[in-house]
């Protein structure tokens, strides 16, 4: 015989993907070109320097050129300071950032 005891659901959220941040939103805010808010939002999802580069179609050093300039832009230095910058600024989120939830039995 099976009792009906009380049961519980859990839900949690699991990000899908990498955060998405705005291309638009960091020329706004930082003053930033088209080019270097992609290198920006690169960054941020994951992609090294070689990585953008390649996929955007430039050599390394017009990728270490922008970076540069997103540096001064951004009053930032090293790249996991610029990561964290941007990251935390929620006026540059993408709306198409999101999650997936999952329910647990």
């Amino acid at each position: 015989m099976v009792s009906a005891a009380p049961v519980a659901q859990v839900l949690f959220s699991i990000p899908s993907g990498a955060p998405r941040l705005s291309e638009a939103a960091l020329q706004t805010a930082y003053g930033l070109t088209p080019a270097e808010a992609r290198l920006a939002a690169g960054l941020c999802s994951g992609r090294t320097l070689a990585e953008h580069a390649e996929q955007v179609g430039v050599s390394l050093n017009t990728a270490k050129f922008h970076l540069r300039s997103v540096f001064q832009k951004t009053g930032q230095a090293r790249q996991a300071d610029l990561q964290r910058v941007l990251l935390t600024n929620p006026s540059i989120r993408s709306e198409s950032a999101g999650s997936t939830a999952h329910h647990a039995p």
